[in-house]
């Protein structure tokens, strides 16, 4: 099989199994499915509170054996990722700040609710992108 024959190959292949519409239209829906689960009642008593990011509870402040294992893990790539940017980042702005700016970054993507906004912005954006004639007001 020549170069041509293979790259063609590979452009039916991702055309067919990829970008088909069933496939994008099976993908939308996993990708809405997936954002539009209700949210526990933990979380919507929380979020109107205005307190915000759900965490691995069950609601009542106990902790569950899978939301500790979660937490452990998050602690280590924390942990990893700090002392990385401290390395990196340490001869621009100094090693204490570079820590300390690493864990604002990693503890606001834990926060779940606005990862989820973070999402629907990009979504958005996006959508926008690829079809510049669904904006209004333009």
């Amino acid at each position: 099989m020549r170069g041509g024959a293979a790259e063609r190959r590979v452009t039916d292949l991702l055309r067919s199994a990829v970008f088909s519409e069933s496939a994008v239209v099976a993908r939308v829906e996993l990708l809405i499915e997936s954002m539009m689960q209700p949210e526990p009642p933990a979380a919507a008593t929380s979020a109107a509170q205005g307190e915000g990011c759900v965490t691995g509870s069950d609601g009542l402040g106990n902790e569950t054996a899978p939301a500790e294992r979660d937490d452990r893990r998050h602690k280590d790539a924390e942990s990893k990722l700090v002392h990385l940017a401290a390395e990196v980042l340490g001869g621009v702005v100094g090693r204490s700040n570079a820590k300390r700016g690493t864990l604002k970054l990693v503890r606001a993507f834990r926060c779940e609710l606005l990862n989820r906004q973070l999402v629907y912005v990009l979504l958005d954006e996006l959508i926008a992108f690829v079809f510049p004639e669904a904006q209004h007001g333009s």
